[in-house]
């Protein structure tokens, strides 16, 4: 029997940063601040972690009664070490889970993705600024979709072996931040419950990233008595915030079953991407703006039918600083305005629906900005918004409210 998988992604957060630490065995290393720079024969062992950390609940309310509620949990976490000249290795960790539950019809759809890699680096120093890295990882991917209706349920799973080559080149913004754009292709190839498939993903994206040194650059807040944050939140400071890699990925999935024998052909695109930015207009207090942008399709040819789904925010918002000395301080509370939609629009041969809510509502954010330099910090934050849909053609108005946990990369400047 042929299938359509739909696809639910959710928003991920996203931090990097390499340490390095120097071994001197007689060459010279170079004066530059980058630790791009550093990176020769015999002169360095580092290790670059990155993290991709997202977890919410969401419910939605209609007249007053629960409807559905949604939770997401995501974890990316990527290490690797160059312990001898351009050469490195290392690993990828993934987990994420997604979970959609209609009260009212007693219905349940949970995705769950899981897997590691192997991971071979090649970095190249460009210039004092930029360099450029190869990376090829092997592993494997499982990916499993169950539904549940009433006491009725039903489980697909998709596993097997991945290959995943990234190309990455970081460029360099200050002392200790860099602009990484990378191109991404995988390749995923395995058995379903009764036949097998491929999955070809290409990525396109952008991410912030920090290069320290340990011996040089690094240091948290706290062990030089709280002075990389002294002026971070005076009048004209500017704050500039990634709480996703800017991403694009498109891909396509072949499925051959057994019984009875058929093909499939799915295609799936997606587009991700969360920043803000803040400009203190008093100490410790500024005004800013969000744009979060979120697209979703998936397209089956053998049964000409594409479902997508675009999510689109505007959250002005204004940002309060600890009024205090010292470690809090870097406390933060955001007040956010929200404005947007969110449309679904599914296609049937010559047929086709779009289904648009209208968003408004606010959000409160508390947070802590962990610094490790002066324009550098890793920034915990618990959001909680309160969410107003107007479907845009009945005027049917739902409640939705959203606790979510991120983590950010911040630049100041």
């Amino acid at each position: 029997m042929k299938r359509l998988n739909v696809l639910i992604a959710g928003i991920a957060t996203v931090f990097s940063f390499q340490f390095a630490s120097a071994q001197k065995t007689g060459a010279v290393l170079q004066e530059h601040s980058s630790a791009l720079t550093v990176i020769g024969k015999d002169q360095v062992s580092s290790f670059s972690l990155t993290q991709i950390v997202d977890l919410s609940s969401i419910r939605v309310k209609q007249d007053g009664d629960e409807v559905a509620k949604q939770s997401r949990i995501g974890l990316n976490a990527d290490f690797n070490i160059y312990p001898k000249s351009n050469w490195g290795f290392g690993t990828t960790i993934i987990f994420n889970q997604n979970t959609t539950e209609f009260t009212n019809s007693n219905t349940k759809t949970t995705t769950s993705e899981f897997g590691a890699f192997a991971n071979i680096s090649r970095i190249e120093v460009l210039s004092p600024t930029t360099a450029i890295y190869g990376r090829i990882g092997a592993g494997y991917l499982t990916d499993i979709t169950k539904i549940t209706s009433g006491s009725n349920s039903n489980k697909e799973t998709n596993d097997g072996f991945a290959l995943r080559g990234t190309v990455g080149m970081p460029i360099q913004l200050n002392n200790l931040l860099h602009g990484t754009p990378y191109v991404q292709y995988q390749y995923h190839k395995g058995k379903v419950d009764d036949g097998k498939f491929t999955d070809n993903t290409f990525n396109l994206g952008m991410t912030l990233e920090g290069y320290l040194r340990c011996s040089e650059d690094y240091s948290c807040d706290s062990k030089v008595g709280y002075k990389h944050s002294e002026q971070a939140y005076d009048a004209g400071k500017n704050m500039l915030s990634f709480w996703t890699n800017a991403n694009f990925s498109t891909g396509t999935t072949k499925t051959t079953y057994d019984d009875p024998a058929e093909n499939t052909t799915d295609k799936h695109s997606g587009v991700d991407l969360s920043v803000d930015y803040t400009r203190y207009l008093w100490k410790g207090i500024g005004l800013g703006a969000k744009i979060k942008i979120n697209n979703n399709v998936q397209e089956s040819k053998d049964f000409d039918f594409k479902i997508s789904q675009t999510e689109l925010q505007f959250r002005p918002q204004m940002v309060f600083q600890g009024p205090w000395d010292g470690a809090a301080r870097n406390l933060f509370l955001n007040v956010d305005g929200i404005f947007g939609s969110n449309t679904i629009k599914t296609t049937s041969g010559s047929n086709s629906s779009t289904f648009k809510d209208k968003i408004s509502g606010f959000g409160l954010g508390v947070g802590y900005n962990c610094f490790f330099s002066d324009n550098i910090a890793i920034a915990p934050i618990i959001n909680y918004d309160w969410l107003t849909l107007k479907d845009d053609e009945s005027g049917n108005k739902q409640k939705q409210n959203e606790l979510s946990l991120g983590i950010g990369l911040r630049a100041i400047f």
